[in-house]
């Protein structure tokens, strides 16, 4: 089974690992499973590369990771440099796999959805086969556009390295921070809140990147701190990291998707609904701190105490979802390649 897939080919650990994620299940269910991988920004998709698609490939997949925001100067105002004409005309299955919606909050959001690029995500999604979506939030937003047959499929990127059992814990709390939406002044004051709080609780504070461009400015501060830091190379070797530590502090959403696959209790520092709707979908609304709160040290520290006093609970409660969230990935790409074995005959 030959598949073309499409995802944003950034240095973002979490792009990677959701497509990674996705490949892992699908080839759990059928291992002759071949990927071709394909940049989503490589340049538009015109009508020779559409027929090479659907001449040299059984399916295709897009996803996954938030493609559903505003994409400025793309002829299809979408993920897919494609026309909505085009892409409906692929004589191919086509599939959206643990996609989700991207809007930062405050108002230098980048990630603002007009109601032009609304319409469009609607077209798209009524010209595509099957269709998964990596939380309840983007569900709610899909149905709200008319569509109602999506599938929840919880980030994919969590089952990496499938193994319910825990590792043992070191005595850290790891903490991802960006400087999305609260600048590099955010960024220093939850690391000073952070670094105070773990010397109280005799903790070691460890920073981690997702990004090698985009969080170098957060690990430098934290190296002035004093603060360790993890710079980790791929996805493969940053969930091991995650089920090594005691407790997370995160706000880019893949490192509370990690988080998941690693049963590592964290509390997320909320800048995008991509955060609040994952947390939601944990049942860990509780463990959500909002950005614009940063500033208030007590309510860190308090929110850090409830965090560390239910950690046993919570490791129970992430390891519980984790199985449930494989269940549902499982049905979406057993489903996916009945459609393809049906329609291409392989």
């Amino acid at each position: 089974m030959r598949l073309a897939h499409f995802y944003a080919m950034t240095p973002n650990l979490g792009d990677r690992g959701s497509a990674l994620g996705i490949q892992t299940i699908l080839r759990s269910l059928r291992s002759d499973v071949r990927f071709t991988e394909r940049n989503v920004d490589a340049g538009n998709i015109g009508w020779m590369e559409a027929r090479r698609l659907a001449g040299d490939f059984d399916g295709m997949i897009v996803g996954g990771g938030g493609l559903l925001y505003n994409r400025p100067k793309r002829a299809a105002k979408f993920y897919l440099n494609i026309s909505r004409s085009r892409y409906g005309k692929l004589d191919l299955p086509k599939c959206f796999f643990g996609v989700g919606v991207n809007a930062e909050y405050g108002s230098e959001g980048r990630w603002v959805m007009s109601e032009e690029t609304r319409e469009s995500i609607r077209l798209f999604m009524e010209t595509t086969d099957l269709i998964g979506v990596r939380d309840l939030e983007t569900l709610s937003f899909l149905k709200g556009l008319g569509i109602e047959d999506a599938m929840l499929t919880p980030c994919p990127s969590m089952f990496l390295l499938y193994d319910l059992s825990a590792d043992a814990r070191a005595a850290t709390l790891a903490i991802n921070v960006t400087k999305r939406a609260i600048g590099l002044e955010g960024v220093k004051t939850l690391l000073e809140h952070l670094d105070a709080y773990a010397g109280q609780a005799g903790l070691r504070p460890v920073v981690v990147a997702h990004h090698p461009d985009e969080d170098r400015q957060c690990l430098e501060l934290a190296g002035e701190m004093g603060m360790d830091s993890f710079p980790p190379v791929s996805p493969e070797n940053l969930m091991p990291f995650y089920k090594r530590q005691h407790v997370l502090v995160g706000m880019r959403g893949h490192s509370l998707i990690y988080a998941t696959g690693a049963s590592l209790p964290m509390l997320a520092v909320s800048y995008n609904v991509k955060c609040d709707a994952h947390m939601a979908m944990l049942g860990m609304q509780d463990y959500v701190l909002s950005c614009d709160r940063l500033a208030d040290r007590q309510l860190v520290f308090s929110m850090l105490d409830k965090l560390l006093g239910e950690r046993g609970s919570l490791e129970a409660r992430l390891t519980g979802k984790k199985a449930e969230f494989y269940d549902l990935n499982r049905e979406f790409a057993r489903r996916w390649i009945s459609l393809v074995e049906n329609r291409a005959g392989v």
